[in-house]
C-alpha cells in the first residue's frame, strides 16, 4: 500500500509519464487516474496484453502500451516529463 501513496505524491496530472516495467498494470492505472498522460513499456508480451486489456476494460485513456526494453527505448529524446519504474 505504500507504493500507492508514493504515486499519489508524484503529482503527475497533465505530465507525460513513461512507466518502465508495468507488469499487471496496477501502478499504471493509479498513474492514469491521477491525471498522467501515460505510456508504458514492458519486456513481456503477456504484460502488454494484460495491461492493455485492463486499461481498455476500465476505459482508461493512455498513449501506448509497448513491448520492448528500457535499454533501447523506441521514443524520441525528451518525449516524457517523468519516468516511473518500481
Amino acid at each position: 500500500p505504500h507504493i500507492l501513496r508514493w504515486i499519489d505524491a508524484l503529482n503527475v496530472e497533465g505530465l507525460r509519464v513513461l512507466e518502465i516495467g508495468f507488469g499487471q498494470g496496477a501502478d499504471s492505472e493509479r498513474l492514469i487516474r491521477a491525471g498522467a498522460i501515460w505510456t508504458g513499456i514492458d519486456l513481456t508480451r503477456e504484460a502488454v496484453e494484460r495491461t492493455s486489456r485492463r486499461l481498455t476494460m476500465k476505459d482508461l485513456a493512455h498513449e501506448a502500451v509497448v513491448e520492448g526494453s528500457a535499454c533501447a527505448l523506441p521514443f524520441p529524446d525528451a518525449s516524457f516529463d517523468l519516468v516511473y519504474s518500481f
